[in-house]
């Protein structure tokens, strides 16, 4: 049974339906039917070999179940399926939110989109453009120097992580491949320091080499009062890959003070 459906179920027993006006709502108001007419959904139901004999009278029942909540319906006498559908979409997202759990993709999407560009603030760095900025001491002759994070990183080259000190704070850093797949970058094994403060932070212990093309989006949130989640990779014995739950962890511990940064790149033949 899909999302829509689930919620027709929990409106008809909300709205305490009998068996027969519950059956015509899910059967009418399924989203294949949304631009029918009532002859051609008489003609559907006869089809099902559900009975039509009091199918006017289950109708208006149907609509005087839910005029309370959406008036419109009390208002016209013809086009009243087109503004119970109009009404039900309307609520159908709240109700979504409240009773479906979020998939991996919808939590991605949402931290992505609440996060600030960030491509002058972290990214991948290579060899050469680390040895250009002087390694990592000497902050002063540093900052009179570009800092540039690549968009497009060449198979076989081998890439580290670097932020910026924008705050006095510990962070968290995902990667999410073309595949989907999201990955605990920092702290984990391959690199456990996740605190800035004054010095900008190169976060792998090593250099990890790009073996084939792909599509990278990262993701960094930084707070101050970042508590430390047990699931964070730090040994070799966990994955790198989390899952919803790690991110809807993100979600519910993160503090108000905590600020998202994106960027993204591309691992190019």
């Amino acid at each position: 049974m899909n999302h829509w459906s689930i919620f027709l179920e929990s409106l008809g027993t909300e709205y305490k339906l009998s068996p027969s006006v519950r059956q015509l709502l899910l059967f009418q108001f399924a989203k294949e039917r949304k631009h029918m007419s009532v002859q051609e959904i008489k003609t559907e139901l006869e089809r099902y070999d559900i009975n039509t004999e009091r199918y006017d009278d289950h109708r208006k029942r149907l609509y005087e179940a839910f005029s309370e909540t959406c008036s419109e319906l009390t208002k016209v006498n013809r086009g009243k399926a087109q503004i119970l559908w109009k009404w039900l979409e309307e609520v159908y997202p709240n109700w979504h939110k409240q009773h479906i759990p979020p998939t991996l993709d919808e939590l991605w999407a949402y931290l992505w989109r609440s996060a600030t560009e960030g491509s002058h603030i972290f990214g991948p760095i290579t060899q050469k453009s680390l040895e250009s900025l002087g390694g990592i001491g000497e902050s002063r002759e540093r900052e009179k120097q570009p800092s540039e994070f690549p968009r497009l990183i060449k198979v076989g080259q081998s890439i580290n992580l670097k932020v910026k000190p924008v705050s006095v704070a510990k962070i968290i850093i995902l990667e999410r491949n073309k595949t989907g797949n999201i990955y605990c970058l920092c702290p984990s094994y391959l690199g456990q320091e996740n605190t800035l403060d004054k010095e900008p932070l190169v976060i792998l212990e090593d250099f990890t080499m790009l073996e084939e093309p792909d599509e990278l989006q990262l993701l960094m949130i930084v707070d101050p009062e970042l508590p430390s989640f047990d699931w964070f990779p730090i040994s070799e014995e966990k994955s790198l890959q989390i899952g919803c739950e790690q991110l809807q962890d993100i979600f519910s511990r993160t503090t108000l003070s905590a600020k998202v940064w994106r960027n993204t790149y591309k691992v190019i033949v």
